[in-house]
């Protein structure tokens, strides 16, 4: 397993993605991506065999923490698609861990993110930067009613 500690030895992170799918499912729910049940062993697995990478955070207990996953669009851009943190303990050792780990993986290539306002925090001091014309997250869960 790829893991780390951080100073605190609170925290390790992982890029081995092992998550059973009742824990992702969990996580995601909690932090709003999905209702309880939608991420289920099917969903997850899809999820992990298209992305190009990914890393989790568990704390001292081995409780999942946080989430973050990134794709490549085909032309060596990439996009973090998926940053998740327990909102209890939404902080920026958590999301730094992640951000880190996923800038060092695509070192060198354009990264993107599209975090919620209140995680922008977390991806600044890592190097990403506001655009000069600024962007917005439009979302839309398609459905067969109208």
């Amino acid at each position: 397993m790829n893991t780390a500690a951080t100073n605190s030895q609170k925290y390790t992170i992982s890029t081995v993605l092992d998550i059973p799918a009742e824990e992702f499912d969990a996580l995601m729910s909690e932090v709003g991506w999905g209702n309880d049940g939608y991420f289920t062993r099917d969903v997850v697995a899809k999820h992990f065999s298209t992305i190009s990478f990914g890393a989790y955070v568990r704390d001292a207990t081995g409780r999942l923490c946080g989430y973050m996953s990134a794709i490549d669009n085909g032309y060596g851009v990439y996009f973090i698609d998926t940053i998740a943190i327990l909102p209890e303990i939404l902080n920026e050792e958590i999301g730094r861990m992640l951000v880190h780990e996923v800038t060092k993986q695509c070192c060198g290539r354009p990264l993107y993110a599209m975090p919620f306002v209140d995680q922008q925090t977390v991806f600044l001091p890592e190097g990403f930067r506001i655009p000069g014309r600024p962007m917005a997250a439009l979302s839309h869960f398609c459905s067969e009613t109208k």
